[in-house]
This record gives structure tokens, C-alpha cells and sequence, in this order.
């Protein structure tokens, strides 16, 4: 028998006039070829229909009203003319375009004049790329144009962060100091625009139908950046100061909780190392860190540092529990200090052009030795470990750009710790990077070296698996997520 397959026509009798009563049934006629597009947003690829990939919300998803996701925001789609279109010729010139800045900490040897020391914009605070602002200068362009796709409204945002007391912050002292300098805060428009962005971020995250809130906290974040940059160069106050720093950690947390894809290999792990927006999330945070020190003067009477000291201490002057085991200037007895394991991590691979690196691994990880064995339980003690990623260096950032996998196991073993504690807005960002370089470790081969070293980064990854919340560094998780690649 034939191997190919065979058509049967099943044909009922001719009716009385003597004709074919299937003769109106169309001749099946072959698909003509066609090449399939993997750029179109989930929901179309999830119901298998075509997607027009205009951005930010298809037309199908917006006629359904459904949650419009891309993995990629910006890759050649037909839609609204960009922000460097015809309709914004007009506009009048900015000092740096909005579509291609984001604060944060990168260098502490800017070309820029230094501002006063009442501000907290200083040489060390820059500006850097980002997929996420290309995104909100996006929304933000399109409104201007006249379209006003602002998504959920401001009442309903107020509604929503007032009526739950801002408790979706996650710290309740960050909450109230939140909902307080919110009631007070008339001149701070900063404030109120990125905590109305982390409110749409809330809603989205937990609706089923969240374009419209997706579309709120593009608007109120690419509204709140320019505010933000343009009052770090304003002089400080207390309660400046309080606005100022909340404002940073609200931001710094909204870039925690865009998390689009939950595939490994979407991490910033896998990016390259000249992405400049591959340390997005980091550059935020790196950005806190000269807001309070700026801010220091004012600590006795700033409700915000009050919160802080509460949990931790912060900046260069520590105090409380963790005392003493950031800033240690003793390089012999921080060494002291760490595990065994631990420090032969720290010489991985030394040769003497990397003896300089190796000073920028010292404090982080004796910091994590001082909280070795501890697990947090409620988001009130994530709080030390985003203040030591504050706290890391210029180098050791630029050594993680370039997936230094020394780099790449200390944040692996912060997030570990860090994923005991379900926080809406940072579990689905700590899952998926912990993967991702628990995955990428794998790939290098590390653990197939000979003698010492292989068996050291053994214990290193089993280290990361036993310390990680359970289903997140498990070995079906991993593999799960690598079949699904």
C-alpha cells in the first residue's frame, strides 16, 4: 500500500434533478507556504491567532480587552509613530532625550561639575539606557499625540493605594511613612507619580485582564522619572529628603517587578555584556545609595531613616546587628571571616591581573558570612540584603556585566536567601535569574574540572540548592525550565 496518505470522499446520492447534492462543497485547496513570526505578543501565540504586533497593546488584545505581553518591547512592529516620529518634531528640545536615560549609580568619575552638597545629584550619579524607558517614552509619546492611552485612572489608582494603606509596599514601616508623606505631599510630584505607577504595577500583577493597568503604570512611571531627575538637583530638606528616598526605593522596586518572561535564558544573564540595559535593575539600585548619603545630615529628623534604622543600617555608617561587617578595613581579618569554601571562590582563577578584582569580593561576601544560616520569613527582613546590593561597587558591577561567575554565585546566594520571603512584586524576578545562573554556571562546566576546582564549585552549586526555597534550585525545576527552552 501507497505510504502517502490517502482522501476519502464520502458522497451522497444524486437527488432527483440528477445533480450532486455535495457540489457545493469547496475543493480543498494547499496552505501556501508562509513563514511564521515568533514576535507577536503571548496572548495571540497562546490562542494561536495572528497578531498585528502593534505595541504596546495589539488590536486583537485590545478589542478583547486582555493582558497585552511582549517579550521583546520594541522589535520592528507597526504601530503609532515612535517618539522621534513626524508628530514630535515639534516638541521643544530636552538637555537627554527620555527615551534613552535611566538614573543610576554607574561612575565616581564623571566628567559632570559636581552640584552642591545639598543635593543628592552628584559625580557618581549617571544616566543609563533602558528597554523599559523606550517603552514608557512610548506610551508617554503617544499621549502627547493626542491619543491618551493612560490606562486605569488616577481615582481608581488613589482608591486602591489608600483604601489597602499601601501595604502592597511590602514594609509596613515604608508603608505608612508612604501613605503619610502622601497625605503631606502637595509639593512632590515625583512621590505621588511613581508610587501611582508601583499602585498600577499592584493591579496588573494581580488582574486577569491588566492591559489597562499596564498602560497606567507606563504613564506614571514615564511620568515620574523626569520628576525624579529634576528634583535630585533641588536643594534638601527633611521632608525633601523623606520624598526623595522613598521615591528612589519605590522606583527600584518597580524595576524588580517588570519580569515578562519566565524563561531562563530571557534573564539578564544571558545578555551581552556591551547591553547597556542588561544591569537595569541594578543601576536603580546602585542610584539609592547617593540619595542617602546625601540625605545623611537630616537622619535625626527624617521619618525614612527612621524606618531604615529600624531594620538595618545603611550607608557608610553602620549600626545595629550587621555593625562592622561592610565597611571592614582589615583585609586579613574580613578574609578571617568568611568560609573556607567561601574564599577559595575568592581566588578563583587569580592570577595577577585579577588581584585588584578580588577586593571588590571581600565586603559582599562578608556581609553574607555575617548572615550565613539566617533565612527571612516576612518582607521586612529582605530589607539588609537590597541595602547590600546598594552598597556593592562600581567594579564588582562591571565584573557581574561581563558574568564573572564569581559575581554570578554571590548575587545567586543572595537571591537564594532572598527567595523564603513571597513578595508579590520580587518572586517571579528572583526565580527566574536564579535559574538563569544557576543554569549558565552548569553550561560552563565548571563543575566537570579537574581535582580541587571541580569539586569546589560542586559544593558551591549544592550550597545554592540546599539555601534556595524549596522549587526554585531543585533539580526538576532547573530541568524543567531548560526542556521548556
Amino acid at each position: 500500500m501507497d505510504s502517502s496518505f490517502l482522501v476519502l470522499s464520502l458522497r451522497a446520492p444524486e437527488n432527483s434533478a440528477g445533480t450532486d447534492s455535495n457540489a457545493g462543497v469547496r475543493e480543498y485547496k494547499r496552505r501556501r507556504y508562509h513563514t511564521k513570526s515568533r514576535r507577536g505578543c503571548g496572548a495571540c501565540r497562546q490562542k494561536r491567532v495572528k497578531c498585528d504586533q502593534t505595541k504596546p497593546i495589539c488590536t486583537r488584545c485590545n478589542r478583547n480587552n486582555r493582558q497585552c505581553v511582549y517579550a521583546d518591547p520594541w522589535p520592528n512592529a507597526p504601530s503609532v509613530a515612535p517618539p522621534n516620529g513626524p508628530a514630535s518634531r515639534n516638541a521643544p528640545p530636552t538637555t537627554r532625550p527620555r527615551h534613552s536615560i535611566l538614573w543610576g549609580s554607574l561612575s565616581s568619575d564623571s566628567s559632570e561639575s559636581s552640584p552642591p552638597p545639598s543635593s543628592p545629584s552628584s559625580k557618581n550619579v549617571a544616566l543609563v539606557p533602558s528597554p523599559r524607558i523606550l517603552l514608557i517614552s512610548y506610551v508617554k509619546a503617544m499621549n502627547d499625540m493626542g491619543h491618551n492611552h493612560t490606562g486605569t485612572s488616577i481615582d481608581a489608582l488613589v482608591h486602591h493605594f489608600l483604601g489597602n494603606g499601601g501595604t502592597f509596599i511590602g514594609n509596613p514601616l515604608f508603608s505608612t511613612s508612604a501613605c503619610k508623606l502622601w497625605t503631606s505631599g502637595d509639593d512632590s510630584p515625583h512621590l505621588r507619580s511613581s508610587i501611582l505607577a508601583f499602585t498600577a504595577c499592584h493591579l496588573r500583577f494581580h488582574s486577569i485582564e491588566s492591559s489597562q493597568h499596564s498602560l497606567a503604570e507606563l504613564s506614571q512611571e514615564a511620568v515620574a522619572l523626569p520628576q525624579f531627575q529634576q528634583a535630585l538637583s533641588t536643594p534638601l530638606s527633611p521632608r525633601r529628603g523623606d520624598t526623595l528616598i522613598l521615591t528612589a526605593l519605590v522606583l527600584s522596586m518597580l524595576s524588580w517587578a517588570v519580569t515578562l518572561d519566565d524563561d531562563p535564558r530571557a534573564s539578564w544573564v544571558y545578555k551581552p555584556s556591551h547591553d547597556s540595559s542588561k544591569l537595569g535593575w541594578l543601576n536603580m539600585m546602585l542610584g539609592l545609595r547617593p540619595v542617602l548619603l546625601a540625605t545623611l545630615p537630616f537622619r535625626e529628623k527624617s521619618m525614612m531613616w527612621r524606618a531604615i534604622s529600624q531594620t538595618t543600617e545603611v550607608g557608610d555608617q553602620p549600626s545595629g546587628p550587621m555593625s562592622g561587617h561592610v565597611t571592614g578595613t582589615g583585609h586579613d581579618l574580613d578574609m578571617e571571616r568568611i568560609p573556607e569554601q567561601w574564599r577559595h571562590l575568592a581566588y578563583f582563577s587569580w592570577t595577577n591581573a585579577d588581584a585588584e578584582n578580588i577586593q571588590y569580593l571581600i565586603p559582599p561576601l562578608t556581609t553574607l558570612t555575617a548572615m550565613r544560616g539566617f533565612r527571612p520569613s516576612i518582607p521586612d527582613q529582605l530589607l539588609p540584603y537590597f541595602q547590600l546590593l546598594c552598597r556593592l561597587q562600581l567594579q564588582f558591577r562591571n565584573m557581574l556585566a561581563e558574568n564573572d561567575v564569581r559575581t554570578l554565585w554571590i548575587i545567586a546566594y543572595m537571591f537564594a536567601v532572598m527567595s523564603h520571603v513571597d513578595l508579590w512584586w520580587c518572586t517571579d524576578k528572583l526565580r527566574r535569574d536564579l535559574r538563569a545562573i544557576r543554569l549558565y554556571l552548569g553550561e560552563a562546566g565548571l563543575t566537570e574540572l579537574e581535582g580541587e576546582k571541580g569539586a569546589l564549585w560542586r559544593g558551591l552549586l549544592r550550597e545554592l540548592e540546599t539555601t534556595a526555597a524549596p522549587g526554585f534550585l531543585d533539580h526538576n525545576a532547573v530541568a524543567v525550565a531548560t526542556k521548556n527552552n
